[in-house]
């Protein structure tokens, strides 16, 4: 765009920025021929925690923040605690920024829940930018080393993320993502677990995720 800038003007600029924040607001439309008016509705992240639970929803920002955090694994420590700690803040931002129709300002529409959802967009776009500037500076040669799969993997997460919080059927996208990340979790804790010395943590902690993950009361139910 900025290549372009003096050939087109500074107008074009201007639409493209509109273009991109209405694609990232809302990017399904909202029309009688793209949704139809149940689809169209715009889930709020209380339905998501009141159909997927709090621990679901944790497991999964904690998830993919430990993800990149050892998709990282070559990159000096400063950088994976930058990188995965602005990953942790732009998933936070992106969810909260439509947290419930009546909060005052986390309901989606305010102009504070629009620059919420847009800064943790920016945000995203971190480790992609290092990537860019990989094959000028020597110490950021370890971006060449990742993983392209994980790479990917991530950038599925973006894109599901965002899309699924545009329409309420797009919703059955995420599933799979917070069943992969509440089991990455699950098993990285307990690896953790296993490795210590200490015998109420090596063994309470597997015990107490087998616990409230897998939650024996909810499966085979409680009768007082």
């Amino acid at each position: 765009s900025i290549l372009v800038w003096p050939i087109l003007g500074y107008k074009f600029i201007y639409y493209k920025y509109l273009e991109v924040t209405q694609m990232l607001i809302s990017p399904i439309e909202t029309s009688r021929w793209s949704v139809t008016v149940a689809e169209a509705h715009h889930p709020y992240l209380v339905e998501w925690i009141s159909n997927l639970g709090w621990i679901t929803l944790f497991a999964f920002i904690v998830g993919i923040t430990l993800f990149v955090y050892e998709m990282l694994s070559k990159a000096e420590f400063k950088k994976r605690i930058l990188l995965s700690g602005s990953v942790l803040v732009s998933f936070l931002l992106i969810l909260f920024s439509r947290y419930s129709e009546s909060a005052t300002f986390l309901n989606g529409d305010t102009s504070i829940a629009k620059v919420a959802l847009l800064l943790g967009c920016a945000l995203l776009a971190l480790p992609f930018i290092f990537s860019l500037f990989a094959h000028k500076h020597k110490e950021l040669s370890w971006v060449q080393d990742l993983d392209n799969y994980a790479l990917f993997f991530f950038a599925w997460c973006i894109v599901t993320i965002i899309a699924s919080r545009s329409a309420i059927r797009l919703l059955i996208m995420a599933i799979p993502l917070f069943a992969i990340f509440l089991s990455y979790v699950s098993f990285y804790l307990i690896d953790l677990a296993l490795k210590n010395k200490e015998s109420v943590i090596k063994y309470g902690v597997p015990i107490l995720i087998f616990l409230v993950v897998i939650n024996p009361v909810a499966i085979f139910g409680y009768k007082s």
